[in-house]
């Protein structure tokens, strides 16, 4: 089986993602978007080594960021990263991202299938009958962080998984302290130090808050 790095993942040519002026650094929500950036990506992606890729500038590697709320609630899913992505190590997210892989490429929009099967592969879902039908992601934003060596590398698509009237725990061993928690609980809980939110999370939250109401 070939290592991480040895395995081919979507990416795209910074200069095609930005072109005209589609530029930005933070989170984009998609009603302010510049550009069709789910169009660019489907219809101008390439496949790299992932370790040629994540050292190489000139490219962008398109990121399903999956983020579970409970929209009557005003809650987000969080969770601790303890395992597969070093970077991210105590870091905690609200959403389920990974990579696309050349095998994770089928159906007419790439990004929501890769999106699917990224909360799939790393979420269960119970309370609903047939949960990888009736669940599709909807997409909120874009997220583009230069300023780590984590996004400099990465472009995120958000999504909302509304789970309302259902719960989710967690699939993999590497997913630590997986629970909801009010978006204005985790707003405080950053600003006093006690969670350390990731770069993307920390970008998108002021924008769910938002969205939510709270």
């Amino acid at each position: 089986m070939p290592s991480k790095d040895d395995i081919d993942i979507m990416v795209i040519t910074r200069e095609m993602l930005f072109y005209r002026g589609a530029y930005f650094n933070g989170f984009m929500s998609v009603l302010d978007a510049k550009a069709d950036y789910e169009q660019r990506v489907n219809k101008l992606h390439k496949f790299m080594r992932r370790g040629d890729a994540e050292n190489n500038t000139e490219y962008k590697q398109p990121i399903p960021f999956v983020v579970p709320i409970k929209r009557r609630e005003g809650k987000v899913f969080t969770s601790e990263y303890g395992g597969h992505e070093g970077r991210l190590i105590k870091k905690i997210t609200i959403a389920s991202m990974g990579h696309i892989e050349k095998c994770d490429t089928y159906g007419s929009n790439l990004l929501l299938e890769a999106a699917k099967r990224e909360f799939f592969e790393e979420l269960t879902v119970t309370g609903i009958d047939n949960p990888e039908r009736k669940l599709v992601p909807v997409p909120f934003g874009y997220i583009n962080v230069e300023d780590d060596a984590t996004g400099k590398f990465h472009f995120g698509f958000a999504y909302l998984i509304l789970a309302d009237g259902f719960e989710i725990k967690a699939r993999e061993d590497s997913i630590i302290n997986p629970k909801f928690m009010h978006v204005r609980n985790l707003e405080e809980k950053c600003k006093s130090g006690e969670v350390d939110l990731c770069s993307w999370s920390k970008a998108t939250l002021p924008k769910l808050i938002s969205y939510l109401g709270c």
